[in-house]
């Protein structure tokens, strides 16, 4: 029997949930989100000034747009429910990858960036472990991890 809290079960949930998810983050139904928390997310990456982030578990791509909309140069983002990144390229303004914890970890990003964000995306216990042990190989000198 597979454990409900597995890392398998949790990304299952999340491409059962994918067009359910992306109507409650674009529609703004999410209330803690829409008063404090997008923006305090938004604040903390740019108070960084950073040339490129990479917003990883990105969903449907709401932070990736609202960077790439002020002006930063590079924004990526990462999911590994391929449903959430067909969303998100469809909306634009960013650059988006289908790509695991898993596959972030063991270095298979092609590139190194200034921010690397996490917001309320650290679910599971395997892969975020393994996740945080590599953040430092995705940061370029005197990079941050935001979560």
């Amino acid at each position: 029997m597979m454990d409900p809290l597995s890392d398998e079960k949790i990304v299952e949930s999340w491409h059962t949930n994918a067009t359910p998810w992306t109507s409650a983050v674009r529609e703004q139904r999410i209330e803690s989100r829409r008063l404090v928390t997008d923006r305090a997310i938004v604040d903390a990456i740019m108070s960084r000034r950073p040339e490129s982030v990479l917003d990883l578990g990105c969903g449907e791509g709401w932070l990736v747009r609202e960077l790439h909309a002020r002006g930063l140069p590079r924004v990526i983002g990462v999911d590994v429910v391929r449903a959430l990144v067909e969303q998100a390229r469809s909306a634009g303004g960013g650059e988006f990858h289908v790509a695991s914890y898993e596959a972030v970890a063991r270095g298979e990003l092609p590139f190194a960036v200034d921010v690397a964000v996490a917001n309320f995306a650290l679910i599971g216990k395997h892969s975020v472990d393994a996740l945080i042990r590599s953040t430092p190989r995705l940061l370029r000198p005197g990079g941050a991890l935001i979560v």
